[in-house]
């Protein structure tokens, strides 16, 4: 999901890393982000990254269960256990070629295990854009809050 949000950059780390525990990722060699899962997974991936256009890039993951416990909503919450007993119904394809660290990043998104959230800024000042992969309305709308 993309957000317009002009946010203080070094701000928003700093909330990403103490407030929701967020790690970060360096979207230079991570694979996950390298094969652009993340960010150009759909048919406006170009309107979604903020990958390639900006001269400061950061990516965080949330994985801490407590934090995410708190970010999804019940309704998020049902949708990631849907999501979890359906897949685990399916056999495995034996003709994907996706690589296991890929598929188990994909997997802890989906099923609420994980939220992802890349930012770009032009000055390195502001945040110009901001992309995150995994729902969590209640994130969006805390780091919308920081609009400056």
């Amino acid at each position: 999901m993309k957000r317009s949000i002009r946010s203080d950059f070094k701000k928003l780390i700093q909330v990403l890393q103490s407030e929701f525990k967020a790690v970060e990722m360096d979207h230079t060699k991570d694979e996950y982000i390298l094969r652009r899962y993340v960010l150009l997974e759909d048919h406006e991936a170009e309107r979604h990254s903020v990958h390639k256009d900006y001269k400061y890039m950061k990516c965080f993951k949330i994985e801490d269960p407590v934090v995410l416990d708190e970010l999804f909503t019940a309704e998020e919450k049902e949708e990631n256990e849907k999501v979890k007993h359906s897949t685990a119904n399916y056999p495995t394809n034996k003709y994907d070629t996706t690589p296991p660290y890929i598929k188990n990043m994909l997997s802890k998104v989906s099923y609420g295990e994980m939220l992802v959230i890349f930012f770009g800024s032009d000055d390195g000042e502001h945040v110009d854009n901001m992309t995150t992969q995994g729902g969590s309305r209640i994130l969006l709308s805390k780091l919308s809050k920081m609009n400056s």
